[in-house]
């Protein structure tokens, strides 16, 4: 979903091994699959939201075929990867959610970058019969991934938790990686929108620094340690904010809100942390090449429909790249009848359109990591891990379990149980986890003094289990903060926790308070006055807080308590 004029209000663990498996090496290569705005109030939630037309493009020339086996790392060379960032609304579902998945094919990318999932990433790949994805950051790939884990700092600042800024890795050639940064920037308010209504420069300059160059924090730090170390980075999303390459100038009066030229502070932070704009590079004339992705003209449906009559229609979507990355084409995919669209897909499913950037890249060694492909993993089926070694001297994957101290005690874990895993070299083990109790564990990989140098977390479920909400009491004084822990959630990108009245329905009824979760499985969190929208201290009366399913109103577990 794009901008919107309603505004609404809007742990290091400690281990204990249990058993580390060192059999002789073997070798196979693969890798992983798998807020800023928030949930709206009510159903509306506002999120953030030339070239030949339909070039022939060919894929990339030099990657492995994700499906076969791979020898050791491959000397470093320059390899083509194709790179797309596509918010698909709402999930992707309002218009034709097979028209998602053909523009994907369409625009032949390797990797994608989604905004807008709720909880429709894994659906999408099935769809593209790609086994490569992550929900907690909406990567999706035709080739290898590799994820890092979650414990290096996820809260940027309490009630604020977001995925925003986390690399994923992409396995270009076998051993060796770029990273993607997918990011989702506030919606509201609309700077252009502003613009429209008469704001002065100095005035939307403030705005945007304050709201969007401050969710960007955590982003361009990532890419500017990336950089550092050589790494191919993308830094990519829906940034609800143009580009100072746009408006110049030349530019003013091309479009009604462009009154003046600007310098947007988002695009221009990204610029300064070494990121070139892929589509600028290849198209550098903003008045002969405008590549608008928002609003799109997809076909109507119930609801929300943003243009293009009266809409400040703009660039921004944006596919920033930096390190040894250069663009060599790019492209808007987008609706048929529309001038802005080079690759087109009928009908076309969202109100933005994507953006798909061809790059020749120099790939670095993958860090030393090891990545689940599913965090949460019913109870019998195979864990699939995936791993890499800068050092190449992985010995084994172990499995160990997480002490829950910090945590209170799910309620319905048996004792937990030791499992070992096979060693090899590099690349993928699966695991069986019928002898694990449902628990929290994290797998490791054991380099060859046995230190374990990676970790990931991940839980082990009852096969048909649902997710637990539990507070810490039943009944609160009023002005003390409410904790809060949850079990098994699926891990996406915008679970959140909404607090409502009790007997309010999230269907139907507004929140009176919201929080993100950070994509955590299992976690506890506060409600008190730092949460998002809340009026504080809550008054006494029943109350009722839902987990629900990536920004959007899938309820996963409700719990409910007093302020007395």
């Amino acid at each position: 979903m794009g901008p919107v004029r309603l505004y609404s209000r809007s742990r290091r663990r400690s281990l204990s091994l249990l058993l580390i498996g060192v059999l002789g090496l073997s070798g196979c290569t693969t890798a992983q699959s798998d807020p800023t705005s928030g949930p709206a109030t009510g159903r509306t939630t506002p999120t953030s939201g030339s070239s030949p037309s339909n070039p022939t493009l060919a894929p990339p020339s030099s990657t492995p075929d994700p499906s076969g086996p791979a020898s050791a790392a491959a000397p470093r060379r320059t390899a083509s990867l194709r790179v797309m960032t596509f918010n698909i609304e709402y999930g992707g579902t309002g218009v034709d959610f097979s028209s998602v998945a053909k523009a994907v094919e369409a625009a032949h990318a390797d990797v994608v970058a989604v905004n807008e999932g709720y909880g429709n990433i894994p659906r999408l790949a099935a769809e593209l019969g790609w086994r490569y994805y992550d929900v907690r950051t909406q990567v999706m790939s035709r080739l290898p991934l590799l994820t890092p884990p979650m414990s290096d700092g996820l809260t940027l600042d309490r009630g604020a938790r977001t995925t925003d800024g986390r690399a994923v890795f992409v396995e270009i050639t076998p051993g060796h990686v770029a990273a993607i940064v997918n990011v989702h920037l506030p919606s509201a308010p609309y700077s252009p929108f502003k613009v429209e209504d008469g704001a002065p420069a100095g005035e939307i300059v403030a705005l945007e620094k304050r709201v969007r160059v401050h969710a960007l924090r955590r982003p361009l730090m990532t890419a500017r340690q990336l950089v550092a170390a050589h790494t191919p980075v993308f830094v990519l999303g829906d940034f609800n904010s143009p580009s100072d390459l746009d408006w110049t100038k030349a530019a003013v009066g091309l479009r009604d809100q462009v009154r003046y030229p600007l310098h947007w502070p988002a695009s221009r932070a990204a610029e300064s942390s070494g990121l070139v704009d892929s589509y600028r590079a290849v198209h550098p004339n903003p008045v002969t090449s405008q590549g608008l992705t928002w609003p799109a003209s997809r076909p109507f449906v119930e609801g929300y429909n943003p243009g293009p009559a009266g809409q400040a229609a703009d660039r921004i979507d944006l596919l920033f790249s930096g390190g040894p990355a250069r663009a060599v084409e790019s492209s808007i995919v987008g609706e048929r009848g529309s001038r802005y669209s080079d690759i087109v897909v009928s009908p076309w499913p969202s109100d933005h359109r994507a953006v798909v950037s061809q790059f020749k890249v120099t790939p670095a060694p993958a860090p030393t990591l090891v990545s689940v492909r599913s965090r949460l993993v019913p109870r019998g089926r195979s864990l699939v891990v995936d791993y890499a070694s800068d050092a190449g001297d992985a010995r084994s994957v172990v499995v160990t379990p997480v002490d829950l101290a910090p945590l209170a005690a799910d309620p319905r874990a048996d004792p937990l149980a030791e499992v070992s895993a096979t060693d090899a070299a590099s690349g993928t083990e699966r695991i069986d986890t019928t002898s694990l109790r449902p628990g929290m564990y994290e797998a490791g990989l054991v380099d060859g003094s046995g230190t374990i140098v990676a970790r990931m977390a991940f839980s082990v479920e009852q096969p048909g289990a649902t997710a637990l909400l539990r507070t810490s009491r039943r009944s609160y004084r009023p002005g003390a903060r409410v904790g809060v822990s949850w079990w098994d959630a699926p891990g996406e990108r915008n679970d959140w926790l909404g607090l409502y009245k009790q007997g309010g329905d999230p269907a139907t009824d507004s929140y009176l308070g919201w929080t993100y979760i950070g994509a955590e499985v299992s976690g506890g969190t506060w409600i008190d006055a730092k949460i998002n929208g809340i009026d504080w201290p809550l008054k006494q009366g029943d109350y009722s807080i839902f987990l629900l399913k990536d920004d959007g109103y899938d309820v996963l577990a409700k719990t409910s308590f007093g302020v007395r």
